[in-house]
């Protein structure tokens, strides 16, 4: 596969597949960071041109896409809109979906609390959200798909062992301990390493984020951004590892070149209801100053099936470097492998220019790069 289709960083002459090198890069040499997202196919579209394909059938037609290009599906599923609604489009069309997986640390499992809403207990949101769903529609599921959790927590502490972990494993936009985690969990992970010596053609399919639509008071406009590309699965294969030589890919369902008509035709229907609704004209005003979960409100019931509901969501977590989410790893990991967490993060913020940071900070995390804006 080939991974410049998940977006790519440019500096001068130089390509990179993850954020920190490139911004290293950058600092080195003088060059700005581009970052490009498959802009030879979404500039070769007009997105002023109505799509009159309802925006549930292009979901079917993209997962049977899917369906029909690999030998294994395996949907990251979190509970949350993005991946239910993928979900429910597998499901709902009979298409078969071969695994489903839910990624957390083993050890929160047993503090999570119904009563706790704060990002304290995000991953509780596959308890009382993911699972909730999954029983709703268990009796249309195949009964040979596969349920499971992945456990990032023991291959990341022992990646952290490690001084040089950084050399192996360069980062990209989230470099918060999950961030991280999760980018190498497959790597270790013996289920999908037996998958892939059967030679079977894998995809673990994300569902990242909504699309973004602003309005200059004129014009609206769509655009992508990497923080909400690579904000949850880091899906680019940074490992010179077996995996990333053969037949396992990041496929995202919703941003694919594949059948990049799924978000303009969720732009155009966004702009719609824009003109129709004064709060979302004015919520898409402000995207561009804004977080995106103050959006999306205004995004789900446009973009997403009704009966698709998130029965538990915690606070959004931050992209800082120590947060709340993340309290199993500071009250259980040793001396050394924090230290040797945060002497990588402070190695970044060494070879890198502020201005690339939130409020110029690393602390608070990587700062966003955005695409061309496409007129609608």
């Amino acid at each position: 596969m080939n991974t410049d289709r998940l977006g790519f960083y440019r500096v001068g002459f130089k390509k990179f597949s993850n954020k920190t090198l490139a911004l290293i890069e950058s600092n080195r040499t003088g060059y700005e960071v581009e970052w490009l997202f498959n802009n030879e196919i979404y500039s070769g579209i007009d997105w002023t041109v109505p799509i009159e394909t309802p925006l549930f059938e292009i979901y079917k037609q993209r997962a049977q896409q899917l369906r029909n290009n690999y030998d294994y599906l395996m949907l990251y599923y979190s509970g949350g809109a993005d991946s239910s609604t993928i979900l429910r489009t597998f499901v709902e069309n009979n298409i078969f979906l071969d695994e489903i997986v839910m990624q957390l640390p083993e050890t929160v499992r047993q503090s999570f609390d119904p009563n706790d809403t704060s990002e304290g207990n995000f991953y509780a949101e596959l308890e009382y959200s993911a699972v909730p769903y999954l029983n709703k529609i268990r009796n249309k599921l195949h009964p040979n798909t596969l349920i499971r959790y992945q456990d990032f927590s023991k291959p990341g502490l022992e990646l952290l062992k490690q001084e040089d972990w950084l050399d192996t494993v360069p980062l990209c936009t989230n470099i918060t301990l999950s961030g991280v985690f999760r980018q190498i969990a497959q790597n270790s992970d013996h289920h999908i390493l037996n998958l892939y010596d059967t030679g079977k053609s894998i995809a673990q399919i994300l569902g990242i984020d909504k699309p973004l639509v602003y309005f200059d008071g004129t014009d609206y406009y769509s655009y992508f951004m990497d923080t909400s590309t690579y904000h949850y699965v880091s899906p680019v294969d940074f490992n010179d590892s077996e995996l990333s030589k053969g037949k396992y890919a990041t496929e995202f369902f919703y941003w694919t070149p594949d059948m990049p008509e799924i978000v303009v035709k969720q732009a155009q229907d966004i702009k719609r209801n824009c003109e129709l609704n004064p709060w979302a004209k004015f919520m898409a005003s402000e995207i561009l100053v804004r977080h995106i979960s103050e959006y999306r409100p205004v995004l789900h019931p446009v973009i997403y099936p009704s009966d698709v509901t998130v029965e538990f969501q915690t606070e959004k977590p931050s992209s800082k470097i120590v947060r709340a989410m993340d309290r199993w790893f500071w009250e259980t990991a040793s001396t050394q492998v924090q230290g040797n967490y945060l002497a990588a993060i402070d190695y970044i913020k060494q070879k890198t220019n502020s201005k690339h940071m939130v409020k110029g900070d690393i602390s608070n995390g990587i700062a966003g790069h955005k695409t061309t804006f496409y007129k609608l």
